[in-house]
């Protein structure tokens, strides 16, 4: 089974559990909400665009730059998050790093920071995304970026 499929499934029940409303974009799955765009990255919640990766090394959450091939990250997906985050929404990267039983956030305004910082870094490594993104300890805990104390997805 692909490890990434997992991960978006996982995250599915965990938004389900917690009776966030989303579409999952790549299927088009619906729950809670009427609207569905093209599909951009993996989940959309009212206020949120999630893109889940889930690799097995560090090294291979390559950066979509020009001239790289086989990234585990897409400037179309980049460029999507941007865009939401832009608009106000929480945007970023939900990462899974199995080698290491690692989980990130990495809100896509950290990305920007992160290549100011850093250059045009080849992929965003467990020690960049330990200095740059908020570790989760469990799945679970990303449930708390996405609803403030009143329940209510936040902006961000």
């Amino acid at each position: 089974m692909n490890p990434g499929k997992i991960f978006e499934d996982d995250v599915q029940r965990l938004f389900e559990l917690n009776s966030l409303p989303f579409t999952r974009e790549g299927s088009k799955r619906t729950y809670g909400i009427s609207h569905s765009g093209k599909g951009k990255f993996d989940f959309l919640l009212e206020t949120a665009a999630i893109e889940c990766k889930s690799i097995d090394r560090d090294t291979n959450l390559r950066m979509p730059w020009q001239n790289v091939k086989n990234t585990a990250l897409k400037a179309h997906q980049l460029k999507a998050l941007r865009e939401y985050s832009r608009k106000g929404f929480i945007a970023g990267l939900l990462i899974q790093i199995r080698s290491k039983d690692k989980l990130y956030w990495l809100n896509i305004d950290k990305l920007n920071n992160i290549i100011m910082d850093k250059g045009m870094i080849k992929a965003l490594t467990n020690n960049i995304l330990s200095e740059y993104a908020e570790e989760l300890t469990v799945l679970e805990d990303f449930v708390e970026i996405l609803v403030t104390k009143d329940g209510i997805i936040g902006k961000h």
